[in-house]
This record gives C-alpha cells, structure tokens and sequence, in this order.
C-alpha cells in the first residue's frame, strides 16, 4: 500500500475548504414582471433561455405571479440582454426591482 504524502491531504483539505465556503462577489438579484405567459410551459420556456445565458446564476420564473426572480452576475450579464431574451421569446419583460 502506498502512502499519500502528507502535502498533498493537506492540499486537497485546503481546496475543499475554500470551495465548500465559496460565496461569490458580485451577485445581483433582479424580479422582473413578465407579461404574455399563458401557461406553466411559457415559465419553463423563459427559464430554459434565461440559464442558458453566461451570467445567470438561478432563475425562478412564476407563471401564477408574472414574475422571473433571477440572480445574476453583472460582470457578465445585463439586464438589457436578459430583457431582450425574453422579448425574442416573445414575452413582455417589463419593470425589474
């Protein structure tokens, strides 16, 4: 049986450590009301297209509400670009907080 060296059990811990406590910088959080949806599929379709996009971290779009909260990285996404992604799905994405 081969031993591990010590650096490398230290070095993983070390890895695990700051990954499992991770936070990133920078998340926004935006709740922009959406009109247009007919039904629970239109919510799934506009939160498919919303994670697809590099900056977005969570989308929660509610058909009962008219509302797509989302979480996103300003560094790489803008509201402008959501905002349009969701009017080439042919939706309102309208006012965001």
């Amino acid at each position: 049986m081969t031993k591990t060296p010590v650096f490398l059990l230290i070095a993983l811990g070390l890895i695990i450590l700051i990954a499992g406590s991770y936070n990133p910088e920078g998340l926004e959080t935006a709740e922009i009301e959406i009109t247009g949806m007919y039904c629970n599929n239109c919510a799934e379709e506009i939160e498919t297209a919303l994670s697809n996009l590099k900056g977005i971290q969570n989308v929660s779009v509610s058909f009962e509400n008219s509302v797509a909260e989302i979480v996103y990285d300003p560094s790489t996404e803008t509201m402008e670009t959501i905002s349009t992604t969701i009017t080439d799905l042919g939706f309102n994405g309208g006012n965001h907080k």
